[in-house]
């Protein structure tokens, strides 16, 4: 007799653009398609209806129902200082949106994944599971991946985010068939502060993947790495073109200089940092600027032959803020460069063992000498961080 069928549903309003960790929970979904899902399980992929054509064709090639849905910003009210009443028509919007995706796959055994959640989108889809009929064949896995206002310590920075995160959190508890989980050490801590609840269980990263980067080729060159990404001002991107003439008058330092860089929005502002770093590269040989989007595996193969990657990011922004390009040099083993001791980019370093070298006057000499972190942590962390994302979601099926 055959098992009946189960669908695994990604529900991703933000996935739009071939860059961050929308896309990368992507790369990693078309890979786990081939045949790492249970063979009698149909995966879906709903996302924003203006999704990357890129992206589009990788989803529809590895046999993933793609459905564009979406047409709301994901990011409009993310932390911008709106109150519940101003947000509501968003939310209810949204609501009514979560609804009718859901209305697809009534009846049959479906789990759906909610990646990186924030207090609004929680709100939203619980509102629209209350609208909804209780169904013991349905499970809804959500991810909680932004600070609620509540540092790692357990203090309230931000008194009107932390209640919206609670109202909305709360809300949604109140479903039976909700999972939680969270991405990391500092989130664990402080969504278990923000509900009084005991623990939150921590998910892989799943803009990690070190089963694919056993596979990888590595870089004949060695670079040191100022960039990869979207080109954002809080990642340091509009220092860039100072850091590298520093860098270049160190004579101390013979080495190629790498800035790879996407810009998906086109800001004047972007523009004209590419023009100043484009100049440089120009007059030096050994600085190499590369504004193509390069894929996961490109990316894994920069970082798994860096001779370092540099972090340079907006300190106050970063105080209680991820990065997965951290946990992706971290699971490469590559050394990193960090500008300040103040932000969760230095403590998470410190928690994965990772080899940092803190930037100064002495950098140069610091190279032959980074601070390789001893952790009060066992390597149980780690192995949680790096897990198998695929293998974890597979487990996470109805």
């Amino acid at each position: 007799m055959m098992s009946e069928q189960n669908q695994l549903v990604i529900v991703d309003p933000a996935l739009m653009t071939k860059s961050g960790h929308h896309s990368a929970l992507a790369d990693q979904v078309v890979k786990g398609s081939l045949g790492r899902f249970p063979p009698n399980t149909a995966v879906s992929y709903i996302v924003h209806r203006d999704l990357n054509f890129d992206i589009e064709k990788n989803l529809i090639e590895s046999n993933i129902n793609l459905i564009r849905h979406f047409d709301l910003d994901f990011y409009y009210i993310f932390e911008k200082n709106v109150s519940l009443l101003e947000s509501s028509e968003y939310i209810f919007e949204l609501c009514n949106q979560y609804t009718e995706c859901f209305l697809k796959f009534k009846d049959t055994n479906v789990t759906y994944f909610h990646p990186s959640m924030s207090w609004e989108h929680a709100l939203a889809l619980a509102l629209a599971l209350f609208q909804m009929k209780a169904n013991n064949r349905i499970k809804h896995v959500v991810c909680l991946m932004f600070n609620p206002g509540i540092d790692y310590r357990g203090v309230c920075y931000d008194s009107d985010l932390s209640i919206k995160y609670q109202i909305a959190l709360k809300s949604l508890m109140e479903a039976e068939c909700i999972e939680i989980y969270v991405t990391d050490f500092e989130s664990q801590l402080s969504y278990s502060n923000l509900l009084f609840k005991e623990s939150f269980e921590i998910h892989p990263s799943y803009v990690v993947d070190l089963n694919s980067s056993k596979e990888i080729c590595l870089q004949s060159d060695r670079y040191i790495i100022l960039y990869l990404g979207e080109a954002k001002l809080e990642k340091g991107f509009d220092k860039l073109p100072d850091l590298l003439l520093e860098l270049l008058k160190n004579s101390r330092l013979h080495s190629t200089f790498y800035i790879q860089y996407t810009d998906d929005w086109g800001g004047s502002e972007i523009k004209e940092i590419v023009s100043k770093i484009k100049s440089i590269e120009k007059k030096y040989s050994n600085v190499v600027v590369d504004g193509c989007y390069i894929d996961d595996d490109a990316m894994t193969s920069l970082l798994l032959s860096a001779q370092c990657v540099f972090f340079n990011y907006d300190e106050e922004i970063y105080k209680n803020k991820s990065s997965g390009l951290l946990w992706k040099a971290c699971a490469a083993d590559a050394p990193v460069v960090l500008f300040n001791d103040r932000s969760w980019l230095y403590r998470e370093s410190s928690r994965l063992k990772a080899t940092v070298f803190m930037f100064g006057e002495a950098f140069s000499e610091e190279l032959n000498k980074p601070q390789k972190f001893i952790s009060c942590n066992d390597d149980i962390y780690g192995r949680t961080i790096f897990g198998d994302f695929i293998f974890w979601l597979k487990n996470r099926l109805f």
